[in-house]
């Protein structure tokens, strides 16, 4: 059985979510879960260079993340880490790939190396010459495309999306 984390640890870049009843560690001041980083690193085979980039925190929170986390010394235990029934490399190569349109805010290279490397597309604006576009226009341009858009501030889209199921 894993042990669980002691309410009293203290970690400079992770913290228990405060209020929750769940006793499990997130990078501080965001929702991203420690294991997360884990799993992604493991299963997605990225390095904590790419891990810290990806989300957007320093690198050395990835680096004391896995240290404290890591299942082989980490403070959830000792036990074997269950793994999904495929992992994400085997649900690609069965033809589980996907096309999405990227949102100004997610326009990285970085994202789309990686998208690629798992034989996935992501529809850059800069490929189109459409950066810096409204995001009535980023919305448009998914919508014709049959594509999902992918952004960081679903908000700016939801008036979009309501206009768009109101117009039929």
């Amino acid at each position: 059985m894993a042990e669980l984390v002691s309410s009293a640890a203290k970690y400079r870049y992770l913290a228990e979510r405060s209020g929750s009843c769940y006793r499990e560690l997130f990078v501080n001041r965001t929702s991203v879960r420690a294991q997360s980083l884990i799993s992604d690193m493991e299963n997605e085979g990225l390095s904590a260079e790419q891990i810290a980039e990806v989300y957007h925190i320093p690198l050395d929170a990835v680096t004391r993340g896995r240290g404290i986390c890591a299942p082989e010394r980490g403070v959830f235990g000792q036990g074997a880490v269950s793994q999904p029934a495929t992992s994400n490399r085997e649900r690609v190569s069965q033809g589980r790939s996907m096309t999405c349109y990227l949102d100004d805010d997610v326009d990285q290279d970085l994202l789309i190396r990686l998208a690629v490397a798992h034989s996935h597309r992501l529809i850059s604006p800069r490929s189109l010459g459409q950066s810096g576009q409204h995001d009535a226009l980023h919305f448009l341009y998914a919508v014709s495309q049959r594509t999902p858009l992918m952004t960081r501030n679903a908000n700016d889209f939801e008036a979009l999306h309501e206009f768009a199921l109101g117009a039929g």
